[in-house]
């Protein structure tokens, strides 16, 4: 198991809802810069906490696929299988095997000028580099609860008509092509 690591504080943003399901960041991943072809860690399971939920979400998903009413959409279940069981079992399972969805969101986040964590402002410019947006997921000043794609595809058209309308080159960049 990995080590627990300092934990982060997280930016102080608008308030809403924060959904109960969505998780929240404690601990610091890590992006080694030994080269591209290295992977991310994410450290999902440096807490005991963060072990016990995600425990907790394997069992409910059990107790949710063996209902009587997906009897006839489930053939089996594929990971870890029926023959992992009880809680140290499934942990062990949990940690080999743990992926992620891989769309990252909000690593260079969107704000407005008082924010310090913002990376870009509301029109995907880079803070003090002139002549860059970036106008892709990275930017959604949160990690949304729902599908990135369609988000992303919004907020892409939205701050392409933001510059165009004010009269900003928005061509594509011919090496980006």
């Amino acid at each position: 198991m990995r080590q627990p690591r300092a934990p982060v504080v997280p930016a102080p943003r608008a308030p809403g809802p924060t959904p109960a399901a969505r998780p929240m960041a404690r601990t610091a991943g890590a992006v080694p810069v030994a080269g591209w072809d290295s992977p991310t860690d994410n450290n999902y399971l440096a807490t005991e906490r963060d072990r016990a939920r995600m425990l907790e979400g394997v069992k409910l998903s059990r107790r949710i696929g063996r209902n009587p009413l997906f009897a006839s959409v489930l053939a089996a279940e594929m990971l870890p299988g029926d023959t992992v069981q009880g809680d140290e079992a499934l942990a062990a399972s949990i940690a080999v095997g743990l992926q992620t969805y891989s769309h990252p969101t909000s690593t260079a986040p969107m704000g407005g000028p008082d924010d310090p964590w913002a990376v870009v402002d509301p029109t995907g410019a880079v803070r003090g580099v002139s002549n860059l947006r970036v106008v892709d997921a990275s930017i959604m000043p949160q990690v949304p609860s729902t599908a990135t794609n369609v988000t992303t595809i919004m907020i892409a058209e939205r701050i392409a008509a933001q510059a165009y309308s004010a009269g900003f080159d928005v061509r594509v960049t011919p090496s980006l092509r």
